[in-house]
């Protein structure tokens, strides 16, 4: 496959969530050179050792045929907490790859580094395995950074407005300048307009008073 020389030189996935019939099933591409992709099976309602170990192993095929790359696959318990299905298996991690013939490769255990087929991790690649699914790169989580920036600054110059500049003409003037009056208004109508964009961008801590 001919490496893209347009393609980022770094790229993070967006998490793929699928809903089954009693447990959520997350799966996310592989990060900071992580040789495989991880898939985790969040269960809703109560399930035996046996059911949650019969689906990780279905969930294994159909995902590593579908993306094709290793794959490491674990479970947790309504509760959160990590299920280890010591009862039924040597190990509560399941490993898998493609094969070349179409079939998949799944060993109950934990591999150490080099033992997994190693694909290449370079965007390029990543970007073809990975066809069709979100992501975003450095370069886009700086300009939000700095968009976020620029929603705090102009926040900060409403509430010096408001608390500080507004108050004092209004001592000034005095209350009773009907110049005054509309001014007022005025501030508090671009107030409720500016809190409400604020909400809608989810700037975080965007809230005005």
């Amino acid at each position: 496959m001919a490496a893209d020389d347009n393609a980022p030189k770094k790229v993070f996935f967006k998490t793929i969530k699928e809903v089954r019939g009693n447990y959520l099933a997350e799966y996310s591409p592989p990060r900071d050179e992580t040789p495989y992709g991880a898939l985790t099976l969040s269960c809703v309602d109560p399930a035996t050792d046996p059911e949650v170990a019969h689906a990780m192993e279905s969930e294994l095929a159909v995902w590593a045929l579908r993306y094709r790359f290793p794959l490491l696959v674990s479970a947790f318990d309504p509760a959160g907490d990590f299920m280890k299905l010591e009862s039924i298996r040597p190990s509560p991690f399941l490993v898998g790859w493609p094969n070349p013939d179409g079939t998949v490769e799944s060993h109950w255990r934990w591999f150490e580094d080099g033992e997994i087929p190693k694909p290449p991790l370079d965007s390029a690649h990543l970007l073809q395995v990975y066809k069709g699914v979100p992501y975003t790169t450095p370069a886009k989580i700086e300009v939000e950074i700095k968009q976020q920036a620029l929603g705090f600054k102009i926040l900060k110059w409403i509430l010096v407005l408001v608390y500080v500049i507004v108050p004092a003409v209004i001592l000034i003037l005095g209350v009773t300048n009907p110049i005054v009056g509309w001014t007022t208004f005025g501030v508090s109508l671009l107030l409720l307009i500016m809190k409400m964009l604020v909400n809608r961008a989810g700037i975080p801590g965007g809230s005005i008073p």
